[in-house]
């Protein structure tokens, strides 16, 4: 069983601050971590073993991966090219395509996560989608064996099969409702999956002061970031609406800084247990309305 959770707003709001403390209190709370594995897998009568498995997968660490592959094969081009001394490309084509490269990565990245983890159920091994970068792994894991709801059967039968719960964080700015719908329906049509998004509000200002401070600090992974750039995407930005596009009615607002105490781990939970492609009924309602919406439009 696996949600994928969709992180979304302008740079230096707290995203990735975020799915960091998130993953911690997680583990270092053990009554937390009871809580949310004994509601994923319900009371069943006999004692299994459980696994969590919880990715942050953080576009910025990607795009860093993604660049030095492209410099390298860049270079071995050139290097075969008979008195070739430049590159036709200037670096925005550069930095353009390797944005392509890191977007396509990551979602190809999930889809393998997804694959694994639903090989589990399957009578027959799916295969997996070749990566540019070695396959992510876990950020954090967590394994333990839950108790029979009988007491006295527990001692007489020996734990079911495995349980994996996959809780996969997708950290980016998804400034595109078209970026995040990619998710959504990729969500939509894996067995046990489920989705949800996490929008930070946050002005302008608020990010552009927080950025200039990281740039300061050198703190930005993929080099200084211009104002600008943070200018034109809060002009373009998507923000979520449950109300126009249904599929976004699984989303958690919170503000900059997000504060995690405050976290609504039920909301969580709601939306991890929501599979869209087990949900037949949603699902055909979900497909008739994004259906007219698309024909309305």
């Amino acid at each position: 069983m696996s949600c994928i959770v969709v992180l979304c707003g302008l740079p230096c709001v707290g995203k990735s601050f975020l799915v960091n403390e998130l993953i911690h209190k997680l583990l270092s709370d053990r009554g937390l971590l009871d809580q949310v594995l004994l509601s994923l897998a319900g009371k069943d009568p006999t004692p299994r073993n459980v696994h969590l498995n919880v990715y942050h997968i953080e576009f910025d660490k990607l795009f860093e991966g993604v660049k030095d592959i492209f410099t390298l094969s860049k270079l071995s081009s050139l290097s075969l090219e008979s008195g070739a001394s430049s590159s036709s490309n200037t670096e925005a084509d550069d930095f353009r395509h390797n944005l392509k490269l890191m977007r396509e990565e990551a979602f190809i990245q999930t889809k393998n996560l997804l694959t694994l983890s639903n090989n589990t159920y399957s009578e027959f091994t799916q295969p997996l989608t070749t990566t540019l970068l070695p396959p992510i792994s876990p950020t954090a894991q967590y394994t333990t064996q839950l108790p029979s709801v009988n007491d006295s059967s527990s001692t007489e039968q020996p734990p079911t099969p495995n349980e994996t719960f996959s809780l996969i964080f997708i950290d980016d700015n998804m400034y595109y409702r078209s970026m995040r719908y990619r998710y959504y329906q990729l969500a939509k049509n894996v067995e046990r999956t489920s989705f949800l998004q996490v929008f930070i509000e946050c002005s302008e200002s608020r990010s552009i002061s927080q950025n200039n401070v990281r740039n300061e600090r050198g703190g930005n992974v993929n080099g200084f970031l211009p104002s600008d750039v943070i200018y034109t995407m809060s002009e373009r930005f998507e923000k979520p609406n449950p109300i126009e596009h249904h599929w976004e009615t699984q989303t958690i607002f919170l503000s900059s800084p997000p504060d995690v105490n405050a976290f609504p781990w039920e909301s969580l939970l709601k939306a991890w247990k929501n599979h869209l492609f087990e949900s037949t009924g949603a699902l055909d309602e979900i497909r008739e309305k994004d259906k007219q919406k698309t024909l309305s439009n």
